[in-house]
């Protein structure tokens, strides 16, 4: 269900796909909890990283990694 909400909220924000992006974002909860907002909140967190950064949204590591950053606080 995860990946299709994501998938559905990268349609929107017309993110091109990228397979391995799924794959690097699910090594990056490590085994945490998912819940359904997150795709729609790391999707939108990419954008604005990208808008601030003066680059177009893509699902590269490093774009995935800044939105990541800003969403989740590590301990």
């Amino acid at each position: 269900m995860w990946c299709r909400i994501f998938e559905r909220e990268r349609d929107r924000l017309t993110i091109p796909p990228a397979p391995q992006a799924l794959e690097m974002i699910q090594t990056m909860y490590g085994g945490g909890p998912t819940r359904g907002n997150h795709p729609r909140d790391l999707l939108e967190r990419l954008v604005d990283v990208s808008s601030a950064r003066g680059v177009r949204p893509q699902l590269t590591p490093e774009l995935i990694e800044a939105a990541w950053n800003t969403l989740f606080v590590a301990s």
